[in-house]
């Protein structure tokens, strides 16, 4: 029933058989390899994979491996004659789709869409550190004469240099900002997580902020809720959005109005939910659809344009990326306004723990594998207690010491009290690591260690199989057991 509308589509669609061994495509694809037949009986799984993606298939077999429900993935694809251009690949295992026992592939050719990124990703970069350079000069110049020149200049001398020290700092605002969504659009932004507190980080931004709320007449508060639990996040990000939250809200509260920031601990999942309210005016309801897209000002009145008000230099440019880096922390910004009463911005981040960490940190590695780094091993660390006692905390800061590479990982497991580490190594390397793992410990610590190591994905596909292969071999419950 399906097969006359897959004609039609501009993707291509390959769905693999395991009980026969067959691979079916829809014409586009066929077209795309220069096969005149839909219907492959003759070349495995694996090897036609490999034919497609030469240098991503380990990408798409250890997704197949770790049976993850949905994977995405941008490739290049090698077809007729060996052309090869980019794509993006969604697979879809089992029976996500169909409600048997199949896969199915999903192929769409992003050739157009990279061009035109790399086009305005090069345009920002280039305007981005053409500007930077001089506005950095006149911005450290304005700041100088500012404090030079306070005392022997009348008043609307200072507030003239004050207006030329806000425009700088909102253009390299600015200029921050664009190369940030570049990189975010190019995918080489990284979240550097750890456990975070985040009311420790609102009063430090708050105090950055409270200087000028004083100037303009604004109240900035705090709610913050105790105990607050640590949250799984990128510090410097999360400051990044904060301080954007903030600056918005100050810009549109009036004299005499308040703006609050407030911090509390959710009780349905933990981790902890980051609001910033204010008195301003508000926003219009058929503008909060559109609030978070890119160069999308809303006007004092509520419709399209300059929000801010004079003076204000607004790019809308500030919301969209706070929203991006909320997003690749597993969340979203939400928000609620009426016209004339102000508006309610929040958010949620999980709380941490070394599972999620080690979980998260393990598909980014599985994600960055390639060519030069194909070979990725875990392995888990049982220390002994030595002579002074040295607490988990310790031995793992001394364990990310040994570590030579910024990819490779270093954690604990709390409830077997065991390390972890992996890295970017085929086993005899691994060996090698915990080789030195063990000389340190000893001579530092007087430690003995007990270790046992995993391959992905020969050994299994997901961090847990890896971890509780590893556990099991030093006869300690398994993960699934005792909740990691």
């Amino acid at each position: 029933m399906l097969e006359p509308y897959l004609a039609y589509l501009d993707e291509g669609i390959v769905v693999m058989h395991p009980a026969t061994g067959e691979i079916e495509m829809n014409p586009n694809m066929a077209l795309w390899l220069g096969r005149r037949e839909t219907r492959v009986k003759d070349i495995p799984w694996p090897d036609f994979i490999n034919h497609l993606f030469p240098v991503g298939d380990y990408k798409v077999l250890s997704s197949l491996k770790a049976q993850l429900p949905v994977f995405k993935s941008e490739l290049v694809l090698y077809g007729k004659n060996q052309t090869a251009f980019p794509v993006q690949v969604t697979l879809l295992p089992d029976s996500h789709v169909t409600g048997h026992n199949q896969t199915c592939m999903i192929v769409k050719d992003v050739s157009s869409e990279r061009k035109l990124n790399a086009l305005k990703s090069d345009y920002l970069d280039l305007v981005s550190h053409e500007l930077r350079t001089p506005l950095t000069a006149a911005k450290s110049t304005a700041d100088t004469l500012r404090v030079l020149r306070q005392n022997a200049v009348q008043e609307q001398e200072i507030e003239l240099l004050n207006i030329l020290q806000r425009t700088l700092s909102g253009m390299s605002a600015l200029l921050n900002n664009l190369l940030d969504l570049s990189k975010l659009e190019a995918g080489k932004m990284t979240m550097k997580r750890a456990a975070i507190q985040v009311d420790r980080l609102a009063r430090d931004i708050l105090a950055y902020f409270r200087p000028e709320a004083n100037l303009k007449q604004v109240f900035l508060g705090t709610d913050i809720g105790e105990p607050l639990p640590p949250v799984y996040a990128d510090p410097i990000r999360i400051e990044q959005v904060l301080s954007n939250l903030i600056s918005n809200a100050l810009k549109h509260t009036p004299e005499q109005g308040q703006v609050e920031v407030g911090v509390h601990p959710l009780t349905d999942g933990g981790g902890i939910r980051i609001s910033v309210k204010d008195t301003g005016k508000g926003i219009a309801p058929e503008n909060l659809p559109r609030l978070f897209d890119r160069f999308y000002q809303v006007s004092q009145r509520g419709g399209p344009g300059a929000r801010s008000g004079a003076g204000e230099l607004g790019t809308g440019l500030g919301l969209s990326l706070s929203q991006q880096i909320v997003r690749l922390h597993g969340s979203a910004i939400e928000v609620e306004s009426k016209l004339g009463q102000g508006s309610h911005f929040y958010f949620s981040l999980r709380p941490f723990s070394y599972r999620l960490h080690l979980n998260e940190s393990f598909k980014e590695a599985v994600n960055n594998l390639s060519k030069e780094d194909p070979d990725l091993t875990l392995a888990v660390v049982k220390v002994s207690a030595g002579k002074n006692g040295a607490g988990e905390a310790e031995l793992e800061k001394a364990l990310q010491k040994i570590l030579r590479r910024p990819s490779d990982f270093a954690s604990r497991i709390e409830a077997q009290k065991c390390l972890v580490v992996f890295a970017y190594a085929p086993e005899p390397g691994m060996r090698k690591i915990l080789s030195r793992i063990r000389e340190v410990f000893k001579k530092n610590f007087s430690a003995e260690i007990r270790s046992a190591a995993a391959r992905f994905p020969a050994d299994g596909g997901r961090c847990e199989d890896l971890v509780d292969r590893c556990l099991k071999k030093l006869r300690l419950k398994p993960l699934q057991k005792t909740g990691g």
